[in-house]
């Protein structure tokens, strides 16, 4: 579009132009850039690791996070963040991101405890709990949130699954390979 303007005759096609080159600018700024990031966050470029402590650190305003994460994972993609395919990494941030939404929305808990490690056959699991008020899951309906992280679980082969009771609060675990 800059060529074709700088083509133009400086007139009012030229100006139009212009005007329009900055709309599709700000539309990209301020929609489309952070629809994007909404999509895919940037920081799992950088590993699973460091965007699960900027999650917690993100939501450690609200809620007490504890981070418990598997040393040796830990090791392993620091020298190779590519180590997990990128919809595993996706997945477990969103699950992560959704157990915690539902943390602070609903559980009336102080803390939440955010915990991933690998078991020996290269599996990840993930679990989000906390000490709230928990709900009875088989008189409450699954809601849009728990099928959210059901549908990233299944997407990369995994399993989600969300446990609670009554006063001892919820649970909320992933198992997917990698």
């Amino acid at each position: 579009m800059l060529e074709l303007q700088k083509q133009l005759p400086q007139g009012e096609l030229a100006t139009e132009l212009g005007g329009v080159h900055q709309k599709l600018d700000e539309l990209l700024e301020i929609h489309v850039r952070p629809m994007a990031y909404r999509l895919f966050p940037s920081i799992l470029r950088r590993g699973l690791i460091p965007a699960l402590q900027s999650l917690s650190d993100q939501v450690e305003e609200i809620l007490c996070i504890e981070l418990v994460l598997d040393e040796r994972l830990v090791q392993k993609e620091r020298a190779d963040s590519g180590l997990i395919p990128e919809q595993t990494r996706l997945a477990v941030y969103r699950i992560a991101e959704e157990a915690l939404t539902n943390v602070v929305k609903h559980a009336r808990a102080k803390k939440a405890i955010i915990e991933l490690k690998q078991n020996s056959s290269n599996w990840l699991t993930l679990s989000v709990r906390d000490e709230g008020q928990g709900f009875d899951t088989t008189a409450t309906p699954g809601g849009l949130g728990l099928a959210i992280m059901l549908d990233y679980a299944t997407v990369v082969g995994g399993t989600c699954v969300t446990r609670s009771t009554r006063g001892k609060g919820t649970e909320v675990m992933a198992v997917l390979p990698f």
